[in-house]
């Protein structure tokens, strides 16, 4: 299989096609918008195994499984009986055993739920026991064949154990049985290339809220050298997950064939080139050098050889060259200002920094990055930068982070905590809560970090706050 291939079922969704506003957020990245709203989903309906599937696994996908924990864990605590709760249960305690047991717990109550006999497969799945997961798995279809997951956990069972043949059935039948997923049209895609044009099509009208559909048609069309289409295709993702870093690259290979500059055997090449450039970069280098001699008016091909190990003056030198060929092109002037940054050009990083963010307001990583530049150069201008892009994006943990790192730096021990607990707030991740201990340590003010804690076990419901809470009024120093 190739690796795209196998990216493709590691992304087999636990949501579907998006028909609630939580699901949406999900599919577009957003996952830290998606928390309060996927949450609520879940409280409203408590029977709905769908919407707590969603949200248990959204909590995972964060590393906030303590809190799904402790959430579920009261659910069975209040009605052992329920075997839906014992399901849930499962899908979030930390070991294998510990899952096995609560889906047995569910059948012992309930011989035909589908859904534990589905718990029980993934988690044979993960610890390599194939055989076992695909009798799961088959226990779980033959009482529903609704259950997306089963059918997605099932085909990769199969392909496990290299039975192609069968993993395709499993997944046409997810087809068949599940239209509204894109799981199984993906997979039949990547096992029949023969038919991934029409199958990927199909996967389009069926899931148009799926980004993954969209982009696995505009891969189609580069491939096929058809740019335009290919263009459309990657700004559909787009549309629906702006941060789509797939889509975003097709978008510059369309571009670069509707110009002229790249065709789909150039296109090809670089797909090769890129796949060795870890593992063979001697030879990668070579790749890209003759790709800069077919196609020395295309942009992407200096990018791609400024990624293969050859030393940072060379790779600045390539950026560069993208640059002179295409001045608007962000993911060069975003290269070229983490390349400066290395180098202890602040000055330069910063102007390249700022013009990618032009294009890509949404990138974190590149709104962190500038404020450093910007801190560099003046130690007052990284917190004004931290502040607007923290207003904007007020839900973002690795923001919030860097923000009370910058404040604490300051002086501003306060403004830093109350930073951290209206993120923790929204998104109540554990490690705001460390920081937030960390910043009422050093600035003395153990008392106001440990009452903030409570307030936040309170608010959010995850017990890990009162913790931290207590080892700073244990540990600490201070009012």
């Amino acid at each position: 299989m190739t690796p795209r291939s196998v990216l493709i079922l590691l992304m087999l969704p636990w949501w579907a096609a998006a028909t609630t506003p939580g699901e949406k957020l999900m599919l577009a990245g957003r996952l830290d918008d998606a928390l309060p709203v996927v949450q609520a989903e879940a409280r409203a309906n408590q029977s709905d195994l769908d919407s707590q599937e969603r949200y248990i696994d959204l909590l995972l996908t964060m590393e906030l499984g303590s809190i799904a924990e402790t959430n579920y864990r009261r659910r069975v605590a209040a009605d052992s009986s329920n075997a839906d709760s014992h399901y849930l249960l499962g899908r979030v305690v930390p070991t294998a055993p510990l899952a096995v047991a609560e889906y047995q717990r569910a059948l012992q109550l309930d011989a035909e739920h589908a859904r534990a006999y589905m718990g029980l497969g993934a988690v044979y799945r993960a610890t390599g026991a194939s055989g076992e997961a695909i009798d799961a798995y088959r226990l779980a279809l033959q009482r529903d064949t609704s259950l997306g997951e089963a059918w997605g956990g099932l085909t990769i069972a199969l392909l496990n154990q290299n039975r192609r043949g069968e993993a395709l059935e499993a997944a046409r039948l997810h087809m068949l049985n599940v239209p509204g997923e894109a799981g199984g049209y993906l997979v039949v895609a990547e096992l029949r290339p023969d038919e991934a044009a029409a199958v990927t099509a199909q996967a389009v009208t069926a899931a148009p809220d799926d980004p993954r559909v969209h982009a696995a048609m505009a891969e189609i069309e580069l491939l096929a050298g058809r740019g335009k289409q290919a263009r459309e295709a990657g700004v559909a993702a787009l549309t629906i997950a702006p941060g789509h870093i797939g889509a975003r690259l097709t978008v510059m290979f369309a571009h670069a064939m509707e110009q002229g500059t790249l065709d789909a055997e150039g296109y090809k090449a670089m797909v090769i080139a890129q796949n060795i450039s870890q593992s063979d970069p001697e030879k990668a280098r070579e790749a890209y050098d003759l790709l800069v001699q077919s196609y020395p008016k295309c942009p992407l091909v200096y990018m791609g050889r400024s990624r293969v190990p050859r030393g940072i003056d060379a790779a600045i030198t390539d950026v560069r060259k993208a640059l002179e060929l295409d001045p608007q092109m962000s993911e060069a002037q975003a290269a070229l200002g983490l390349l400066l940054m290395q180098t202890g050009d602040f000055k330069g990083a910063l102007m390249a920094l700022d013009q990618a963010i032009v294009a890509r307001p949404f990138d974190i990583s590149l709104l962190i990055m500038s404020a450093k530049a910007a801190g560099e150069l003046d130690s007052t201008a990284s917190l004004s930068r931290l502040e607007q892009a923290w207003t904007t994006f007020p839900s973002d943990v690795r923001l919030a982070l860097v923000y009370a790192q910058y404040l604490s730096a300051a002086g501003g021990h306060e403004r830093a905590i109350e930073i951290l607990a209206k993120t923790a707030n929204k998104v109540p991740d554990p490690k705001l809560g460390v920081a937030l201990a960390s910043v009422a340590k050093d600035g003395e003010l153990v008392t106001l970090g440990a009452q903030t804690l409570d307030e936040l076990a309170t608010s959010t419901g995850n017990a890990t706050f009162a913790a931290i809470a207590t080892s700073l009024r244990d540990g600490g120093a201070g009012k």
